[in-house]
């Protein structure tokens, strides 16, 4: 339901306060209807209306709640801001999340169109121990918000989800007017100079557990037993402060352009937020796109140095070897999902602000009945976060990382009734009051030496450091 017609230009559209009681009526109308018609049931009912121009992480940045979202494509054409929790839906144990998710579909059967939902999954949900820090976010957990601000190329639009089974709850619907009554104007800040403090710093592992973890991976691949392992390091910080998480992520934004940006904030103490480069799937009705990247230099001093690291990258074998393993596994689980895949991009550089990487894309046809339940647990984890054999490096990583990897390389994103994206979770961190977690990782194949897979992950690591400091 649009409660406001289009536009010529953009002095004509309303402000935020109007298009918020824009809303209200429409609300209002809705209510009415149902005491006349008895409404209700299974459900979501979606009201938009067209507003003035806004930045939705700003605005989001601007708003007094305790519940936020935040999603940016990696292409940087739709912002979503969103506030608030219609729906909440976790799964404490990774053999329900796959019928949590078809639950969702039939929810979204019987809701409005664009109707999205929101959220992520653990890397591993077959582990049943979740260290106490990933306790509030449960084996997987996805959410509708209240209020979003959705800012694309045709426009910024405010909206408001309303759960068909609480339209007769009076105290409710108030409760809802109440917050869109309440909303405010972004405030204007530049985030670009900002840095964050840190007390101290630590590494899980150190590099010397660091290199005796890679050298019994290498161990492992020479012996046959694995061909591929990815090996993650978590950096903690005790911050000075408990730092608002949408401060960090505005200034991290320039520094990532390329980057899917993220944040779910649970509530004012706990965030998991990231930049990451990679997506796991797109999905347009039965048309869905991914993708393998895999492999890593880091960025040249200039451009002639800058193209030398890219031919160095295209020309190892041991950086192909990683990235055709990866590309290999993709390829064969898209021809199983598929009646149609053809290869977009073949070992193309991805450049990125400290880092690139070789990509390559691809395309397919989805077989009619695989949705976001199928696609999520046959992609995710690859090569590219987890390894090869898929069920041994899994294994491995959980005996030779001696931290929880929680949502880190899990999927992160949306899904609509027609469509959805996810990105890899990678370059992310979890926020816990006074405490940053920064995870990243490296792949390990034949020909990997712990020395550069350190150095690979340092050069991970620099958009985040890039705007901490010690005290």
């Amino acid at each position: 339901m649009l409660a406001s017609p289009q536009f010529k230009n953009t002095e004509e559209l309303p402000s935020l306060a109007k298009s918020s009681n824009k809303i209200i009526e429409q609300l209002d109308l809705l209510m009415q209807t149902q005491q006349r018609k008895s409404l209700g049931g299974e459900g979501i009912k979606r009201i938009e209306a067209y507003t003035s121009m806004q930045d939705p992480l700003l605005w989001l940045h601007s708003q007094k709640a305790d519940k936020k979202t935040f999603w940016r494509g990696r292409d940087g054409e739709e912002n979503i801001a969103g506030i608030g929790e219609t729906l909440v839906f976790e799964s404490e144990h990774g053999n329900s999340s796959e019928l949590m998710l078809q639950r969702l579909r039939r929810l979204l059967s019987s809701s409005s169109e664009g109707v999205r939902i929101f959220g992520g999954m653990r890397f591993n949900l077959s582990s049943g121990s979740v260290s106490e820090e990933w306790h509030s976010w449960k084996h997987s957990r996805f959410i509708i918000p209240e209020i979003e601000l959705i800012s694309t190329k045709e426009g910024t639009r405010l909206a408001c989800n309303v759960n068909l089974a609480e339209l007769g709850d009076t105290r409710r619907m108030q409760e809802l007017k109440k917050l869109l009554s309440g909303l405010t104007e972004a405030r204007s800040t530049d985030s670009s100079g900002s840095t964050f403090h840190y007390l101290n710093k630590s590494q899980n592992p150190g590099y010397e557990k660091w290199c005796d973890n890679v050298n019994q991976a290498l161990s492992e691949i020479h012996s046959g037993s694995l061909q591929k392992i990815v090996l993650a390091r978590k950096a903690e910080y005790q911050m000075q402060m408990a730092y608002d998480p949408l401060q960090i992520l505005l200034n991290l934004r320039d520094r990532a352009p390329h980057a899917y940006q993220f944040c779910f904030q649970i509530d004012i103490d706990h965030a998991w937020l990231g930049i990451s480069p990679e997506r796991l799937y797109r999905r347009q009705l039965r048309k869905i796109e991914t993708e393998a990247v895999a492999s890593t230099r880091p960025r040249g001093l200039g451009p002639g140095e800058d193209k030398k690291l890219a031919m160095e990258l295209l020309q190892s074998q041991k950086e192909v070897r990683e990235h055709e393993l990866v590309l290999e596994r993709i390829e064969n689980l898209l021809s199983q999902l598929c009646d149609k895949t053809t290869r977009q991009s073949y070992r193309e550089i991805l450049k990125l602000r400290h880092v690139q990487h070789l990509q390559s894309r691809f395309e397919g046809h989805l077989h009619p009945e695989h949705g976001e339940a199928a696609l999520l647990t046959a992609i995710h984890p690859t090569p590219a976060v987890c390894g090869i054999p898929d069920e041994e490096a899994r294994s491995r990583i959980e005996q030779l990382e001696k931290f929880d990897r929680g949502w880190y390389a899990g999927p992160v994103g949306w899904f609509s009734k027609n469509g959805a994206e996810f990105a890899v979770a990678i370059r992310s961190a979890l926020m816990d009051h006074q405490t940053l977690r920064i995870f990243t990782g490296a792949g390990i194949v034949q020909g990997s030496n712990p020395d550069s897979e350190w150095e690979e992950i340092n050069a991970k690591l620099r958009n985040w450091e890039s705007i901490l400091e010690p005290v």
